[in-house]
């Protein structure tokens, strides 16, 4: 598994390394610096602040394949663009095996990840020896750039963090809002059961209706629509039971204006026709018709 390892999965074995968990840091992780002159970048640059290593650079430069040992060992000078400036240099390979047979820089030190025994710290294959670093001003000053840009940046991410948070809050206390009005509204719906079985009673009923086929088969049992259309349904009920107690008192009427005459025929007339309307009015209420009611 470890031959997989990428230059990132390095770089933050080396960080667990040198910065134990929940402490505080000993020092200044900078990985990918740039070394004075800008033309060539450390892998790592850890620069302890312990009182005994205070003031020490020390370099590292990863490597995850054998052809980029290979290519880095063909050339080591290419190191002393921030080696010169270390007090001591890491070769950090991804797996022991990519520098078997190969010979290394005795300037170098080499470091692999950790054993399975030893699962933060590095497994060091070679020591690194002390060095003499050049004058550090420059290359101090790069810490200092690094650290000073990492500054800001955890400044714009705390802002950022603050706003989110600003953001959350107003979000949960509207939150809260609503589930305090849902809270009342189902207290609400539980005082009144008899009221809400009749209404789930009628959403059933439409929707057993719109399920049975024929030409109201694809109809939705919308709440809005039966609401509208049970009104629309009582409206024209009570028109229509208005229309009859017009009708029979017409017929009680004419009986009484045309009792000496036989008026038979008119008054039969009528009542049928106050009975067709009643009829009428019995089977609309008794189907509920589904076209009256999603209307």
């Amino acid at each position: 598994m470890l031959e997989m390892l990428t230059a990132k999965d390095i770089i933050e074995l080396l960080r667990n390394h040198y910065i134990a968990p929940s402490k505080p840091s000993p020092g200044f992780f900078c990985p990918e610096l740039s070394d004075p002159t800008d033309k060539r970048r450390a892998d790592l640059i850890w620069v302890p602040t312990t009182w005994q290593e205070r003031g020490q650079l020390i370099g590292h430069e990863v490597k995850v394949s054998r052809a980029d040992v290979v290519a880095e060992l063909a050339d080591p000078t290419k190191a002393d663009a921030w080696a010169r400036y270390c007090d001591r240099w890491w070769l950090v390979v991804s797996d022991p095996a990519l520098i078997d047979g190969l010979t290394i820089p005795e300037h170098w030190g080499v470091m692999a990840p950790p054993s399975k025994r030893r699962r933060r710290t590095m497994t060091v294959l070679r020591p690194a020896p002390q060095l003499t670093p050049a004058d550090k001003t420059l290359a101090l000053a790069n810490v200092l750039a690094r650290l000073h840009n990492t500054g800001d940046d955890v400044f714009t991410r705390m802002q950022r963090l603050e706003r989110e948070r600003d953001t959350a809050v107003r979000t949960a206390e509207r939150l809260e809002t609503v589930n305090a009005r849902l809270g009342e509204q189902l207290r609400g719906t539980a005082a009144r059961p008899r009221e809400t079985e009749k209404i789930t009673a009628i959403l059933d009923a439409v929707t057993k209706r719109t399920k049975t086929g024929g030409r109201h088969q694809w109809l939705q049992a919308d709440p809005d629509a039966v609401a509208v259309a049970a009104l629309d349904y009582a409206l024209i009920r009570r028109k229509t039971q208005f229309l009859l107690r017009r009708i029979d008192e017409r017929v009680s009427q004419f009986s009484r204006a045309l009792a000496p005459t036989d008026v038979t025929d008119i008054v039969e007339g009528l009542t049928g026709l106050s009975r067709r309307v009643q009829k009428d009015l019995d089977d609309a209420d008794a189907a509920a018709d589904v076209d009256t009611l999603t209307r």
